[in-house]
């Protein structure tokens, strides 16, 4: 949500949601990967939902606490301004779950729909 919220420009956002993953690139429980090539013979599915927008989140949350802090590209030198700098007030941490929350729940959409169509 934070990265969002300061991106100096629109972000595009597209969720997607696949199934079927774990057989093509087994995993032991620790995460080590099993295999060095990918398995074939899996039954993946993809779902890729529509564009998820946060203008509307955004703005609200100016028009009541003004402009939000834009990063930029250039790098950050470690002092204590710019570390103050990007310390979130309370209020920007509400908006950063607000956008979360959106995302998720359109991930759980794509779940659903592909556990439908199994």
């Amino acid at each position: 949500g934070k990265l969002i919220a300061h991106s100096p420009k629109e972000v595009i956002c597209v969720p997607f949601y696949n199934t079927g993953m774990d057989g093509v690139v087994p995993q032991k429980e620790t995460g080590e990967i099993l295999y060095v090539y990918p398995l074939g013979g899996n039954h993946v599915q993809i779902r890729v939902g529509g564009r998820i927008y946060f203008e509307d989140l955004i703005s609200e949350h100016e028009s009541i606490h003004g402009p939000l802090k834009k990063y930029t590209a250039a790098p950050s030198n470690g002092s204590e301004h710019d570390i103050h700098m990007w310390k979130s007030t309370e209020e920007e941490k509400v908006l950063y779950s607000r956008i979360t929350k959106r995302i998720e729940d359109r991930l759980l959409d794509l779940e659903r729909l592909t556990a439908v169509c199994k």
